[in-house]
């Protein structure tokens, strides 16, 4: 006899309050992220926001579908349209100073250029249909009010040095890749800066200069582009990219592209921009899934943080360590909420002990914090939450050279990032760790 399975009108109720009672529970541990380390700010649109500038913490712009402008100086506490009529994909925004500023755009999807400019902090806005009507804009980025570079899908780098007067056109190598899609610059100085870009199943391409752009080197550093990159010193310099297919990757080159290190983000994704807070904690925005992920040891170990009202992330920007803003979908503005991660993240300088990282991270309930005495010492191992307070101690006393263990019960705390400390005197080690219940 055949058997049936029937599922009754109870079993399916109680399922179903199942199913909302650990969606709830999830979105609390998710809100708990959400919350703390950003602050949605009241946008006067809903159009989708592609790029974001601040020239410092109070004057702002950003940029999207539909010719959207808009514009803060007072930090993001109200942000106004500065539309002009135009009704164009804005794709990037680059101000340099308070009153400079210049966003590219595409009148067609495929075709005829447009750069738009402003010398009155956007009060007005000036047009220039650049003549070569088969380039497609990708990105701008000027360092300073003379000096500005555009990057196009066909590879190609616009140069001025008269403000946007006069552009020219920079010839590339007889290579490939050199024709593949420029997606963002950064610059360390007038003369020393990079590009990146690429094609997706093709390369990731790395660009880099010595004399402000009249020449560029190129190297295909990754099997998928690169969508974003930040030269935090004149050697230091860090990217993001990948595909759906591959997955996303950060760069790291510590010589200015002599060699590369790819760093593989464990998860499905597609890394469309980073930003490092500091140098050693940087924030990537993985796209369509709607989450960052996080490293606080520059790309060895990510986390995974929900992004603010559930949106698409496309650009953003840190002034500072503590200022920073976030724009993305249906006219998402977020400013970074300075008061969460104010505990110290890493210490490099070793005197009597070592403290590793623990083990297993992320975990549930229980981890193990390993450390090493360089010689006899009296130590304190401390954790802390995310603004900083402390809320255990776990030990505190005098240990013999050698490796310690401690297993940690953290069973009462709720899911989110945490830190511990090693200290003794003036000495501090101090890492991250993640709970996940």
């Amino acid at each position: 006899m055949e058997k049936r399975f029937r599922f009754g009108i109870k079993p399916f109720i109680f399922f179903s309050c199942a199913i909302v009672i650990l969606l709830s529970n999830l979105a609390i541990a998710h809100n708990f992220f959400i919350n703390d380390n950003w602050t949605i700010q009241p946008s006067p649109t809903n159009n989708n926001l592609f790029s974001v500038s601040f020239t410092d913490n109070l004057n702002g712009w950003a940029v999207g579908a539909s010719g959207t402008i808009i514009h803060t100086s007072n930090g993001g506490l109200n942000w106004f349209l500065q539309n002009d009529g135009l009704d164009y994909p804005f794709v990037s925004v680059s101000f340099p100073t308070n009153n400079k500023g210049w966003i590219v755009a595409n009148k067609f999807i495929y075709s005829h250029p447009v750069i738009i400019s402003t010398t009155n902090s956007g009060l007005n806005w000036n047009y220039f249909y650049y003549p070569d009507t088969n380039l497609i804009f990708r990105t701008v980025y000027f360092n300073d009010t003379l000096n500005g570079y555009i990057g196009t899908y066909n590879g190609l780098v616009l140069k001025t040095t008269n403000g946007g007067v006069n552009w020219i056109t920079i010839q590339n190598d007889s290579s490939f890749i050199s024709f593949l899609e420029i997606k963002k610059f950064d610059f360390y100085n007038h003369n020393k800066g990079v590009a990146v870009g690429g094609g997706m199943d093709i390369a990731g391409v790395f660009r880099y200069t010595t004399n402000a752009g009249y020449n560029w080197s190129v190297k295909n550093v990754a099997a998928e582009p690169l969508n974003d990159v930040r030269m935090i010193d004149s050697s230091y310099i860090i990217g993001s990219g990948g595909d759906f297919e591959f997955g996303s990757y950060v760069l790291v080159t510590t010589n200015f592209g002599t060699t590369f290190d790819l760093k593989y983000i464990p998860v499905f994704g597609l890394a469309y921009t980073l930003y490092p807070r500091t140098k050693d904690e940087w924030w990537i925005s993985m796209g369509f899934t709607r989450t960052f992920q996080i490293t606080f040891d520059r790309g060895n170990t990510f986390y995974e943080i929900p992004a603010p009202q559930n949106s698409v992330i496309y650009d953003m920007v840190f002034i500072d360590s503590l200022t920073g803003w976030c724009v993305g979908t249906n006219g998402t503005v977020a400013k970074y909420n300075n008061s969460v991660i104010n505990v110290k993240e890493d210490i490099l300088n070793i005197g009597d002990f070592e403290l590793f990282q623990n083990y297993p991270n992320p975990f549930n309930s229980s981890t193990v914090i390993k450390w090493n005495m360089i010689k006899k010492s009296n130590i304190k191992i401390s954790v802390f939450d995310l603004t900083g307070r402390e809320i255990s101690t776990l030990v505190n006393s005098t240990f013999n050279k050698g490796l310690h263990y401690i297993t940690y019960d953290a069973s009462e705390l709720k899911s989110g990032v945490y830190f511990y400390s090693i200290s003794s005197g003036s000495q501090k080690i101090t890492k991250s760790m993640v709970v996940v219940k």
